[in-house]
């Protein structure tokens, strides 16, 4: 009677662990995807400015 409840006990650790760790890689992907947010933003920034830079020489061009 002993060992089916000590498999089921491994089965349920195992089980656990499984789960913790599905969970661990959510959260690992979910700061990957929050860092590359951030550096999206950032990488924007310039790239923002430098657009909207062009596109006022481009309208001055064509009023002259």
């Amino acid at each position: 009677m002993e060992q089916p409840l000590k498999d089921n006990e491994e089965d349920i650790n195992i089980d656990s662990l499984k789960y913790g760790n599905m969970l661990f890689e959510e959260l690992k992907k979910e700061i990957k995807q929050n860092d590359q947010k951030k550096m999206n933003t950032q990488i924007s920034l310039p790239t923002l400015k430098s657009h909207s830079s062009i596109s006022s020489k481009r309208s001055l061009t064509r009023v002259i």
